[in-house]
C-alpha cells in the first residue's frame, strides 16, 4: 500500500556566543520548540524531533549551535524518515547552521518565527532565509517557505510537501498502458514525470483483469451475486434495457471490478497510488463489456465485501490525469478524487462527466453507501459493445478544488482553481444529449467562460471535495512546477502558451 503518513521534522537553533539573557533565551527556545512540536502532532502529522533525544530537561543550552550538532540532528531526521523540516527561528543563530541542515537533508524547509518583539525572531527568520537564497545550495534552499506568527499556515504546506514525497515513492498502475496525445511516446512522458514527480509507472495488459474476471465468473459467482444484491438493496436503480445492459452484462462488469480489487490486494506490498483502465480497446473486445464499474467503485471506501481502500482511478491511460488525482488524494486520503472529461463549459461553470463512471462518492459527497447508492442509476452505455454506465446523480453543493497537470511547449504546469459544485438544474439536464447516462458534476468558478476555453490544457480534468489549493501549491513549488490559477481571470488573461 502507498504511504499516506506525513512525517515532519522540527528543529530549533540558538546563538553559539555568550550573550545576555542566555538562560531566559534557552528557556524561551525550549518552550516555543515544544509548543511547535505539539502543534504539529495535533494537526495530524508525525513529528520527528531530534532535540527530544539530543537535549535533556536539565541541559542549559537547548537549540542547535555547532556543525557537529547539526550532523547529529540530520542523522536523527533521516532515521525518522522526515519528508520536510520546520526550522524554529526563535531569536538568533549563525545562518550557516540552518543552511547546512537544509542543504544536506535535501527536503523542503519552512522557517517559522513568532511575532514577538521581546525576541529577535523576525531578524533570525530574515537572515536565515536570505542565507538560504544566497547559498542556492539546493532547490529547497531556493524554494523554502517562511511563516511569521501564524501556525495555521503550516499544515497546508506540510501536507502538500509530504504528499509530494509520498507520490515520489509511489507507483501508478496502468492497465492497458499509458497514452500520449502528441509530442512524445508514452514511455518518454512517463520517464519525464518520474524525474519530476513520480516514483514509478507499472504497465499491465488488460488481459490480467479479463482472465481473472473469467475465473471469478466460473468459480465464484456468489461474489458477483452479492455485489449486485448490495447495489439493489442499497437503493441503486438498474435499468435493464435488454441490449446494452442485461443481467449477464452486469454480472460480467461486476466480475471485472472484483478482478481489479483482487489484483490490487495481490499488489498490496507495492505502493500503488492509483490505477488507469483502458476499456474501449482490447479489454472490451476480450471480455465483451466496458469497465465502467472500476472508475465508479475503486475510488470508494466500501463495497459488498466490506471496507475497501480508496484507489484513485482514471480512464484512457491518462498518466498526467492519474498523477493529478493521486496527488490530491494523498493530500486528503479519506476523500476519493473525481476524474472526468471537460464535457461542457458554461458561463462561470464547467461540467465534468466521465464516459461511464466516476467515483460514486460524488453522488452525495459521502463514502457511506446508505447515502450514495440510492442516488445511483445504472443504465446502458451509449458506446462500446455492452455495459452499464454508473450515473443518475446530479451533484451536491460543496467546495471543490479543480486541478490538472498539463504539458505546454515541453514544460509542465499545474492548472489549479477553487470552485463550488452545484446541483445540475433541469434546464441543463434537459439539454444533455450524448452521454446522458454518465455521471455529471457541475462546478461553479467565478471566471468568464472564454478564459477557461483559452487556457484549457486537456480534455480531462480532476477535482476533489474541499479546498486543497494551498497544499497543491506547496507541492508544486517544491517540485518547481509553475501553477496557473484557473479561478483567476487576471492570470488566465495574461496566459501565453510556452511562457
Amino acid at each position: 500500500m502507498v504511504d499516506t503518513s506525513w512525517r515532519v521534522g522540527v528543529v530549533s537553533f540558538t546563538d553559539h556566543r555568550s550573550t545576555a539573557l542566555a538562560r531566559e533565551r534557552e528557556s524561551y527556545l525550549r518552550e516555543r520548540h515544544e509548543a511547535l512540536v505539539s502543534f504539529v502532532r495535533s494537526a495530524g502529522f508525525v513529528p520527528i524531533d531530534p532535540l527530544a533525544e539530543m537535549r535533556g530537561p536539565s541541559d542549559a543550552i537547548f537549540g542547535l549551535r555547532t556543525p557537529d550538532e547539526v550532523d547529529r540532528a540530520l542523522s536523527l531526521l533521516r532515521d525518522g524518515r522526515a519528508d520536510c523540516v520546520i526550522i524554529g527561528c526563535w531569536h538568533w543563530t549563525d545562518p550557516r547552521l540552518p543552511v547546512q541542515l537544509v542543504t544536506e537533508l535535501g527536503a523542503p524547509a519552512l522557517l517559522y518565527a513568532e511575532d514577538d518583539p521581546a525576541w529577535a525572531g523576525s531578524a533570525c527568520l530574515s537572515a536565515v532565509g536570505g542565507a538560504l537564497w544566497e547559498s542556492a545550495a539546493s532547490e529547497h534552499a531556493l524554494s523554502h517557505r517562511r511563516v511569521l506568527g501564524n501556525m495555521s499556515k503550516i499544515p497546508p504546506w506540510a501536507r502538500g510537501v509530504c504528499s509530494l514525497a509520498n507520490i515520489r515513492r509511489s507507483t501508478l498502475l496502468m492497465w492497458g498502458g499509458a497514452t500520449s496525445l502528441a509530442g512524445s511516446a508514452p514511455d518518454e512522458e512517463a520517464a519525464r514525470l518520474q524525474r519530476l514527480l513520480l516514483g514509478d509507472v507499472r504497465d499491465e495488459p488488460e488481459s490480467v483483469l479479463a482472465n481473472r474476471a473469467e475465473r471469478i465468473a466460473a468459480a465464484e459467482p456468489q461474489r458477483i451475486a452479492r455485489f449486485i444484491e448490495w447495489l439493489r438493496q442499497g437503493g441503486a436503480k438498474v435499468a435493464d434495457d435488454g441490449a446494452m445492459l442485461t443481467p449477464q452484462v452486469l454480472a460480467k462488469q461486476v466480475a471485472l471490478y472484483l478482478a481489479a480489487r483482487d489484483r490490487l490486494r495481490e499488489l498490496e506490498d507495492e505502493p500503488i497510488a492509483g490505477v488507469s483502465i483502458r476499456c474501449q480497446g482490447a479489454l472490451a473486445k476480450q471480455w465483451g463489456v466496458t469497465a465502467c464499474l472500476l472508475p465508479a467503485f475503486l475510488p470508494f471506501a466500501c463495497d459488498s465485501e466490506g471496507p475497501q481502500p480508496i484507489v484513485p482511478t482514471v480512464c484512457d491511460g491518462d498518466l498526467k490525469g492519474l498523477l493529478t488525482c493521486a496527488l490530491m488524494w494523498l493530500v486528503r486520503p479519506d476523500t476519493p478524487p473525481l476524474f472526468g472529461a471537460l464535457k461542457y463549459l458554461g458561463e462561470e461553470s464547467l461540467v465534468l462527466a466521465n464516459c461511464g463512471g466516476a467515483s460514486v462518492y460524488y453522488a452525495h459527497y459521502s463514502n457511506d453507501p446508505a447515502e450514495t447508492l440510492p442516488r445511483l442509476r445504472l443504465a446502458g452505455q451509449c458506446m462500446g459493445i455492452a455495459g452499464a454506465a454508473v450515473g443518475g446523480y446530479d451533484g451536491h453543493p460543496s467546495p471543490v478544488t479543480v486541478a490538472r497537470l498539463c504539458r505546454i511547449g515541453g514544460a509542465y504546469v499545474m492548472q489549479l482553481g477553487r470552485g463550488t459544485s452545484l446541483q445540475l438544474d433541469d434546464r441543463l439536464k434537459s439539454r444533455i444529449g450524448f452521454g446522458a447516462m454518465w455521471p455529471h458534476t457541475a462546478i461553479y468558478m467565478e471566471v468568464p467562460r472564454e478564459l477557461l476555453v483559452r487556457v484549457a490544457g486537456s480534455g480531462h480534468y480532476c477535482a476533489i471535495a474541499g479546498d486543497v489549493s494551498a497544499e497543491m501549491e506547496a507541492a508544486c513549488a517544491a517540485a518547481a512546477i509553475p501553477v496557473l490559477h484557473i479561478d483567476s481571470a487576471e492570470e488566465m488573461s495574461a496566459f501565453k502558451a510556452g511562457t
